[in-house]
């Protein structure tokens, strides 16, 4: 049989507690330093490939449009035609104008132009108009494509003829739209009773 002694016993406990301490000392690290750390790094990866797919965007557009100053100007170009099309201001005088000139460019003759109440869309408005007039077959077909081709936005939502004496004669109902909601207007009788 083996001798133990107490000095024997104070070295194993000692390295058992070298052991120990290393074991905690390993943990600690891990928990406190090397997941953090790998965590981190994971995230500054991701935001590199966010940063180096950025970059790649820029030097692709840069590469496609050289020279700036007059992509830009052509930018500027496309947008003001898209505010012709379909602009911010409610206001239809140009567009009757341009009616009036289809009708005289085509030979239609326009008995009225009457326009509706504008009706709030979502983000826009739509503003009804109501045109009665009178042509032939051909010069109403050309006047109807002016009216297509204009330089605003156009729906022509209903087309009513009637052939009277050789002409056609009938009512053409065309929305403009704009962009841009009416603020709701409130009725008198309301204004007046929350006065009181």
């Amino acid at each position: 049989m083996r001798n133990i002694t107490f000095s024997t016993i104070k070295t194993n406990y000692a390295v058992l507690l070298y052991g120990l301490g290393l074991i905690i000392l390993t943990g600690a690290y891990v928990l406190l330093v090397y997941w953090p750390q790998t965590a981190r790094i994971n995230d500054l990866r991701t935001q590199l490939a966010l940063q180096r797919q950025q970059v790649k965007t820029v030097e692709d557009f840069v590469l496609a449009h050289p020279e700036t100053d007059k992509y830009l100007a052509e930018l500027g170009q496309r947008q003001g035609f898209a505010d012709k099309l379909l602009p911010n201001s409610p206001d239809i005088g140009e567009f009757v104008r341009e009616i009036q000139r289809a009708a005289v460019e085509t030979g239609v003759q326009i008995s009225y132009i009457k326009p509706a109440v504008p009706v709030n869309k979502e983000g826009y408005r739509e503003i009804p108009l109501e045109i009665l007039l009178r042509g032939t077959f051909f010069q109403t077909t050309a006047f109807l494509k002016k009216l297509e081709d204009g330089s605003r936005f156009s729906s022509v939502h209903n087309l009513t003829l009637h052939s009277r004496q050789g002409m056609l004669e009938g009512k053409v109902n065309v929305s403009v739209f704009c962009y841009g909601v009416a603020a709701p207007h409130a009725h008198p009788a309301q204004s007046k009773t929350n006065a009181k």
